[in-house]
């Protein structure tokens, strides 16, 4: 009588229910880094668009926004750099002469913008393709 060679059923479900194990301790190890990454990138965004509020009342409420509203410290702002860890905000200006006023927020490659245009006082906002979120 031959002898057949294989599997059985049994084994092939072992091992299907180990591989099945480890994929959702995998799972389970990635997922808080990304829920981690979109939190501090919520911080970033929120933090972006608090100084584009307070850029927009120095630039509505100032005869002239393109010498008075163009540092954090002449909006009223105090940089929280560092929150979320080595995350950057900045003031930067558009065009020569002056026809935007942006609030930046950077943290690693991802990057949050609002932009203040200043003939029509319209607020733009963009963001990076880096990341996680979008406006």
């Amino acid at each position: 009588m031959k002898k057949e060679q294989g599997f059985t059923l049994i084994e092939l479900l072992i091992v299907i229910v180990i591989l099945g194990i480890l994929a959702g301790v995998v799972i389970a190890v990635i997922n808080p880094a990304r829920q981690q990454a979109r939190a501090n990138e919520g911080v970033l965004k929120e933090n972006v668009a608090k100084m584009s509020l307070a850029l927009n009342a120095c630039v509505t409420s100032t005869n002239n926004p393109r010498t008075d509203c163009i540092t954090l410290n002449d909006v009223g702002v105090i940089a929280p750099n560092g929150t979320p860890a080595a995350s950057t905000y900045t003031i930067t200006t558009t065009g020569n002469p002056i026809t935007a006023i942006n609030a930046v927020g950077t943290m690693g490659t991802c990057t949050y913008t609002s932009t203040i245009t200043l003939a029509t006082y319209a607020i733009a906002r963009t963001s990076a393709a880096a990341c996680v979120g979008s406006w």
